[in-house]
Parts: structure tokens; C-alpha cells; sequence
């Protein structure tokens, strides 16, 4: 990374994937073998300490295409798009003469929060009747024909099929497309993967179903039964047994290791390809997954790493100046590229990582409580049992700061669980003085943001995958 060096860029984004689930994060099954050897090649490097803006895709993804902080675009988990004053990614790069192109599964990321803006072409497809819309009928036929390698098999409820295969095919579509012209792209990639349901495809199912002594048909049922009842269990209505959990986790584990072997094809497919300019990698998430910690399925309530550290794999040129154990953000990624091309970083609230590094990093909750609403699933429902709104973490290498409307925890990392503020209280009174400066510079709003305007499929595509819509 030259300044004035215009590389392609494809910014893959893997939803719900934690590091501690992946070999590069000392996890002791093989999940991602093709990420690892991408992150071991020459021009390949893991980050170790990433951690996300939010513990949802919708404003984590915000903030990955604007380059700001939540608080600065103001997008939460279920409300809320962008605001039309701020520039997105492909905006700025058009400026240097980019193309740009994303695939997404997810209705947060969509026209629908305004995170097209600025992409020549924005395909996304979470519904049967977008399916047909968006995708070539060779390619769906494809799909269909190998449907037992790439899903559970023949399900009506699309949340049952992982696509990822499509968007594989898409994205080589446009990138032959796009290597023939002179121009360098930007590809922005949502898989969908591992979210819950975890439902990996018939030849992943049963990979690591022996290790626990399960057989397919009952961890089927299992995920199923936590698909159906999924807020049940998160208000604690339902208790998740050990035997369940272990069952998720492999379904889970499964999930990753399939979008893994999609991600490695396509990079295969790139690295083959005869472009006239250098290729950038970047392999992420938009956040992590609890798995039955704090009696929580799915990404709720909580900020803590298991949520918040993601993987970061990143291979072409200019690696070699980056560090292995940088605190990173991924706005960090943004600035550094943004400035690199093109210099137009006004906007921009990262650091450049090629000239600076962080001293701390900051992720917010993002996610408004009604607690009515959890109430009325389980009237026993403790709302103390989690933090009220404006929930932030601000985390140094060696603690972890927790602040809300509600209190205030300190903990001594890697320990999430033991509240240490009352026995270091100048800990906890000089980072919570530095977690009010980040939001005085920081996290004050740039501009408004709108209102999303989600279409009926949009909204059971949501409510599939296990989000509250009204």
C-alpha cells in the first residue's frame, strides 16, 4: 500500500464469526484451513486483536462503509439508515476511479439502510422472489442441481439454504467483468454463514457431530427447536443444556468451515485471474456469536469478546507494514486504504494504521431494549440481568471498561466475569474519563439518519433469522 497505488479491493465480510472459533484464534478445531493459509502466504498476515464497532450486522457494516463510529452514523440494530451527509466507501473510492460492486444476503445490508449508496452495482437477495430477480437462471440451475453440497437439500424456507455458492458465482461474474477494464474495483462481500440458524449444508453436518456423540437427526432437531423458540431461551424461559450447547457449537463450527471452503475458492478463482492491476484481501466479520454464554444464542444484550473480537485476515501489497497485534477497527482498515488512494480522509474517524496505532478500542451495543417486549416472552425476565441503553465498551489491552444508563464494570482481561470496579476505582474513573472524551470527539452525530425502509421480504427475512420486527 503506496500512497497513489490503486489495488482492486474485495472486503469480505463473514457474518457472526468470533476468532475463538477459528485456528488463527487458537481454536482447537480446523474451522478455517483456507483463511489460515491465505493469512500464511508472503503477502498474508492475521490480526489477532480486531474487534468490531457493534454486536450487529447493521451498524457494524455502517461503520465499515462510512468509516465512523455508530454513535457518529447514528444506525442501530433494528433501526435506522445512514444519514445522506456522510460519504460512503465506494463514494469516496469513485473519486480515484474505482468501480464497486456488493452481494448481500442480510436485509440490513441493503437499500433499505441506505448502504448501496455509492455502488455501481448492489445485489442483494433475501427472499425467493429477489432470488430470481437478482440471479442468472444458469447460475440458480447450477445451485439446484448440486443443492445436497451446498444446503440442508430441498427446504421452502430459504433461511435453510446458506447461498453462499450464489454469491461466489455472482462475485466471479463481476469480477471477470470488472478485470477487463483498467479501472480498479471494489467488491464488498456479505456472507451470511454461520448466523443461527446453524444450518451448514449435508456434507458439513455431521463433521464435528462425532466429537460430542450426536447423530445429524438430532442435532437437526435441536436447531430447529432453538430456531423456533430462539427469544425463549435469550430470556432465559428456556435453559439451554450442555448437551444442546455442544450440539450448537458444532453446528456452528460446521457453518464456518463450509464458508470457509467458499472463501478459499474464490480467492483460488482471483489469484488465477489476469487483472491488470494487484488484488487486496480482506477477510472480517461484522461481529462474533455467544453459543450459550450468559445463557444468550446469538448476538444479544452483551459486549463481550466472544462478540467483539473477529477475525481479521487481510493478503496483498503493503501487509509487511502492517502488525499482527495491533488493537484494530475496521475503520482503521477504511482510513488506511481510503488515505493511501486517494487522501480524502476528512470524514474518516480511524487510525492510519501504516503511521499510528490505538491505544484502546471502542464497540457499542447499539441495540435499543424494550423491555416490555422481553417481558411479555417471560415474565420472569430480569431486566437488571443486562445492561440499559447507550451501552459502550472501551477496552485497553488489560481491562475492559462496561458503561451504560444503568452502571458501570470494570474487569481485568482476559476475566469477563469478575467485576473488579468497586477494588481499582482509578481504573475504572480514568477510563470511564477517557470513554467520555472518545464521546465528546468521536461519538457526537454526523448529520441525521433516516428512517430504513424495509419491503415485506426484507422483514421476514429478518424475522427468519431470529430478529424482533414490528
Amino acid at each position: 500500500m503506496e500512497a497513489g497505488h490503486r489495488p482492486n479491493i474485495i472486503w469480505i465480510v463473514i457474518d457472526a464469526l468470533r476468532a475463538d472459533h477459528t485456528p488463527m484464534g487458537g481454536y482447537e478445531r480446523n474451522t478455517t484451513p483456507n483463511i489460515q493459509a491465505i493469512a500464511g502466504e508472503t503477502q498474508g498476515i492475521s490480526v489477532s486483536n480486531c474487534f468490531s464497532h457493534a454486536i450487529a450486522t447493521r451498524p457494524s457494516v455502517s461503520s465499515m462503509l462510512t468509516g465512523v463510529y455508530p454513535s457518529a452514523h447514528g444506525v442501530n440494530m433494528i433501526e435506522n439508515a445512514i444519514p445522506d451527509e456522510l460519504q460512503t466507501v465506494p463514494e469516496l473510492l469513485s473519486e480515484a476511479g474505482y468501480q464497486s460492486v456488493a452481494i448481500s444476503r442480510n436485509s440490513h445490508v441493503s437499500r433499505a439502510t441506505g448502504l448501496h449508496r455509492g455502488f455501481d452495482q448492489f445485489d442483494w437477495f433475501g427472499s425467493v422472489s429477489s432470488l430470481l430477480e437478482t440471479v442468472d437462471i444458469d447460475i440458480l440451475f447450477k445451485y439446484l442441481l448440486g443443492i445436497r453440497n451446498h444446503s440442508v437439500g430441498f427446504s421452502t424456507d430459504l433461511v435453510d439454504h446458506s447461498i453462499a455458492y450464489i454469491v461466489n458465482e455472482l462475485a466471479k461474474r463481476n469480477i471477470q467483468r470488472m478485470s477487463r477494464d483498467s479501472n480498479p474495483y471494489f467488491m464488498f462481500l456479505h456472507y451470511l454463514g454461520p448466523h443461527d440458524p446453524y444450518l451448514p449444508p449435508i456434507p458439513y453436518q455431521e463433521r464435528y457431530l462425532a466429537d460430542i456423540g450426536v447423530d445429524r437427526k438430532k442435532a437437526l432437531q435441536v436447531v430447529n427447536q432453538v430456531k423456533e423458540h430462539n427469544w425463549e431461551y435469550n430470556t432465559e424461559k428456556l435453559e439451554l443444556t450442555e448437551e444442546e450447547s455442544d450440539i450448537l457449537t458444532a453446528m456452528y463450527d460446521a457453518e464456518v468451515a463450509y464458508t470457509d471452503a467458499c472463501v478459499g475458492e474464490l480467492f483460488d478463482f482471483v489469484t488465477a485471474q489476469d487483472s491488470p492491476n494487484e488484488t487486496l484481501f480482506i477477510i472480517t466479520a461484522d461481529h462474533g456469536e455467544l453459543l450459550g454464554e450468559r445463557n444468550v444464542i446469538g448476538h444479544e444484550f452483551h459486549l463481550d469478546d466472544s462478540l467483539l473480537n473477529v477475525p481479521l485476515v487481510i493478503h496483498g501489497p503493503g501487509t509487511e507494514r502492517l502488525q499482527s497485534d495491533a488493537l484494530v477497527q475496521h475503520i482503521d482498515l477504511v482510513k488506511t486504504l481510503v488515505k493511501e488512494i486517494s487522501g480524502g480522509v476528512q470524514q474518516l474517524q480511524g487510525v492510519d494504521l501504516l503511521s499510528d496505532e490505538r491505544d484502546w478500542v471502542v464497540s457499542e451495543r447499539c441495540q435499543p431494549l424494550d423491555f416490555d417486549d422481553l417481558t411479555d416472552i417471560n415474565p420472569d425476565f430480569d431486566p437488571s440481568s443486562v445492561h440499559g441503553d447507550n451501552m459502550r465498551a472501551f477496552r485497553t489491552r488489560e481491562f475492559k471498561l462496561i458503561h451504560s444508563d444503568t452502571g458501570t464494570e470494570l474487569y481485568k482481561l482476559p476475566d469477563e466475569n469478575t467485576d473488579i470496579s468497586e477494588a481499582r476505582p482509578e481504573i475504572t474513573t480514568q477510563l470511564r474519563d477517557e470513554l467520555e472524551q472518545w464521546q465528546e470527539t468521536f461519538g457526537q452525530p454526523i448529520g441525521t439518519a433516516r428512517e430504513a425502509n424495509f419491503s415485506a421480504d426484507m422483514k421476514q427475512q429478518l424475522t427468519d433469522l431470529g430478529y424482533l420486527v414490528d
